[in-house]
Formats: C-alpha cells, sequence, structure tokens
C-alpha cells in the first residue's frame, strides 16, 4: 500500500539501514567505481536522504507515494505534483566531470513528458533537459551552452521493457545519454555549459511545465551522482538488470543442473515457460536441469500495467559425445573497454568437472595471472596496468570424465 512519505525527508538511516545499503553497493560495483560514488538517493525506507551522509537531503515539492522499488522501496509520482528537487550542492559539482544514474517506470504517459533537468527558466540559454515523447517513444536530450549553440538528439526507447535505466555522463565537454545501460548518443559542446545560478538539478519539476511538458507519471528508484564520468564497462558492471536473466546462455553435460539468476525487480506476477524441468516454478531464481537443449522464457508483470519477457538458452550435450582433450579456449581477445571480446576465458567450461588451475604467462615464463575457478575470466592486467600487446601463454589443468587434463597454447593481447 502507498503511503505518504513527505513528512520523513530529513529522517537520516539507521546504522543498520547504513550497513545494509554499504553491503548493497560493495556487491554491485566496482572499487574504482565505489571510491567516485558521491550521493546516493536509494528512497529505502520511503526517506530522501543522500546514503553517503554527505548531502542534504532531496526536496519533494509535494507529496510522492512510497511504493515498491527494485531495491526495497521507490517512489510512485502521481502525475500531478510530485517531482524532486535535488541540493544546490550538486549543481556546482556539475561544473566538472560527473554521473547521474537513476531507474524509471512509466504509469500512465499520452504526451511529452519531463524527465529530468538542470535550468532555472523556460528559456534557450545555458539548460540539460531530458524528456519523453510517447508519440514516437523516445528520449528527448537537450543541450544548451548558449541561445545560439542548442544541440537536440532524440534517441528511441524499448518499448518491450518495464523499468528503464537513465544515465547521463560528462567527461570534459562530451556529455553523453545511455538508456537501459547502452550508450543511446553524445552531444560535445562547443564549450563550458555554465548553468544559471538558479538553476536546479530536478526530476519532473522543468520550468517548462507551464509551456509544454507534462509531469512524470510513474516509479523512480535508486538515483545515484557521482563525481566523475563512468565508462561504458562500469555502468554495465553496477546496473541492477531489472526484470532481466542476468546467467548467460551455457552449455552443459546432460543432467548437469544450472542455477538461474534473475536481477532486480518489482513484479507481481511472473511465470515460466517451459517449467517441467525447473526445481521450483513458482520462484524467480529456479534451477534448471533439462535433459535436451531447452530454450527457458520468463514473462514478468509489474502491476499489471507493464509485462516484459527474457530467456535463458541452456545447450546440452550427451556425455558420450564429450572430447575431453577439446578443451576451448580463444586464440586473441581484445581488452579494450569496448564491451566486445575485453575478457580472456575458458570457452567450452562444460567440459571441466574440476579446475586445479588456469594461468596466464608472459612470453619470458612469468606468471601474469592464475585461477582455480572455471568461470574466471582474465582482463588482460597485471598488478593493475594493462599489459603490453603481444603474444601469452596459457595453461589448464583440469578433470573431465575422472581424467585429468593438461592444455597449454597461446594466444594474443590486442589493443
Amino acid at each position: 500500500m502507498r503511503s505518504s512519505i513527505l513528512d520523513q525527508n530529513t529522517i537520516m538511516y539507521s546504522t543498520k539501514n547504513m550497513f545494509r545499503f554499504i553491503i548493497l553497493f560493495i556487491s554491485c560495483v566496482s572499487a574504482s567505481t565505489l571510491s567516485a560514488q558521491l550521493s546516493a538517493y536509494s528512497f529505502d525506507d520511503c526517506t530522501f536522504v543522500d546514503q553517503s551522509g554527505i548531502l542534504p537531503p532531496a526536496i519533494p515539492t509535494s507529496d510522492p507515494s512510497c511504493d515498491c522499488g527494485l531495491v526495497a522501496d521507490g517512489l510512485y509520482f502521481d502525475g500531478n505534483n510530485d517531482n524532486m528537487i535535488f541540493p544546490t550542492e550538486i549543481d556546482s559539482l556539475m561544473e566538472s566531470d560527473f554521473t547521474i544514474s537513476y531507474y524509471f517506470r512509466f504509469d500512465q504517459v499520452s504526451s511529452r513528458t519531463d524527465l529530468l533537468s538542470v535550468r532555472s527558466e523556460c528559456a534557450l540559454d545555458s539548460f540539460l533537459a531530458v524528456t519523453y515523447n510517447p508519440i514516437n517513444d523516445e528520449v528527448v536530450f537537450e543541450l544548451a551552452q548558449n541561445i545560439g549553440n542548442i544541440q537536440t538528439q532524440n534517441v528511441p526507447l524499448d518499448p518491450n521493457v518495464c523499468w528503464h535505466r537513465l544515465v547521463l555522463t560528462k567527461s570534459e565537454l562530451f556529455y553523453s545519454l545511455y538508456l537501459d545501460d547502452q550508450l543511446a548518443v553524445t552531444i560535445l559542446s562547443d564549450g563550458i555549459v555554465n548553468f544559471d545560478n538558479n538553476a536546479r538539478l530536478t526530476l519532473n519539476n522543468s520550468p517548462c511545465l507551464a509551456v509544454n511538458l507534462d509531469r512524470f507519471n510513474g516509479w523512480v528508484d535508486e538515483f545515484t551522482f557521482y563525481r566523475r564520468a563512468l565508462s561504458a564497462t562500469e555502468i554495465i558492471a553496477n546496473s541492477l538488470n531489472p526484470d532481466k536473466i542476468t546467467t548467460n546462455d551455457t552449455t552443459v553435460v546432460a543432467g548437469s543442473p544450472v542455477d538461474i539468476e534473475v536481477g532486480a525487480t518489482c513484479a507481481t506476477g511472473f511465470s515460466w515457460s517451459p517449467d517441467a524441468e525447473l526445481d521450483d516454478n513458482s520462484i524467480l531464481n529456479p534451477t534448471a536441469t533439462p535433459s535436451i537443449t531447452t530454450t527457458f522464457a520468463l514473462m514478468i508483470e509489474n502491476d499489471g500495467n507493464c509485462n516484459t519477457t527474457d530467456q535463458i538458452t541452456i545447450n546440452v550435450i550427451d556425455p558420450n559425445d564429450l572430447d575431453c582433450a577439446n578443451l576451448l579456449l580463444p586464440n586473441a581477445f581484445t581488452p579494450n573497454n569496448d564491451q566486445l571480446n575485453d575478457r580472456f576465458g575458458i570457452s567450452s567450461k562444460f567440459l571441466i568437472d574440476e579446475l586445479e588451475y588456469f594461468e596466464i604467462y608472459d612470453r619470458w615464463g612469468g606468471k601474469m595471472w592464475t585461477a582455480t575457478s572455471k568461470t574466471d575470466t582474465w582482463d588482460g592486467s597485471f598488478n593493475g596496468q594493462s599489459v603490453n600487446t603481444g603474444m601469452y601463454i596459457y595453461k589448464v589443468k583440469y578433470t573431465c570424465t575422472g581424467q585429468e587434463f593438461v592444455k597449454v597454447d597461446n594466444f594474443s593481447v590486442i589493443r
């Protein structure tokens, strides 16, 4: 049940809740991302406080409701007066590099809708705005350095997604918009955008509401502000993956179980298909033991107004067809943070019953990396530094169907 939370906006988290928050973020983000974190308005326990304790609470100028969020509680904006204004301290920080990230889900939207803005008035001078146009199902990103230099980019929004993630980064003069963890567009400003002293970072409170915008109607959760521009890899790494199956397609030997994991959700209903070879079809994270190659589909229902689906394919191999000596690894990889072929690991994991070690050496015999889990992968670094382009050697000792095997070969690092 939704409840009023306006009177709680200055209540700080208890020690217990702060500890829960810290554990959550350590599990979600890398060390470098965590060190960049400045403010996190999670809206858990129906409060508006910055969980880092650095900044003052955000200010709701109406009365948004407390409702189900992706992680504990979230906010529901009614589309009439509900909105959120963030403290002035964030506005000054936006003169330097930054990242803004939050999740949202529409309820009822029929006209152009305000999502996020930094502006003091509905004029064409020094502002940043993100809006949604339901007619074309697209997000509109606007950046104005001054009256004569306004840039606008329209990017499609996936209609098959319920919970969307909006990420906005500034790196020097480059302003990038990410939608659902994918880079949507980058705008290069001709110079520094000096926002008016009265401009505020707001959700659903643009000065243009009286002119050509409606207020957002729907759910908002997990608003985070970082004091640097996160990379595309970091954005993906700390995603909550709402309503998505996070377990990758895989290959197993017949009879082997696969644990299926699903990201954060506020689902009010769901169903699996097929469900006969799941250990429990009434839970979101079942274990599958298919006898043949099977694609499992998950349908998630959100509050009756949005359904979304995802799927995972589990390829099944007959144990009589195994070639235990044919352990497969790539002959090259490109660790350049473009999200393609960025890590080096074992492809045919299904061959391995037990892994004694997986080691990587440079061409002079120096050990660069080692692992004892068949799912571990190498990122192309040694002691925190990227290794040079060139030839490297891997050595894998493992057990398959009760026999020990050692695979040694070379591969290339390409940058």
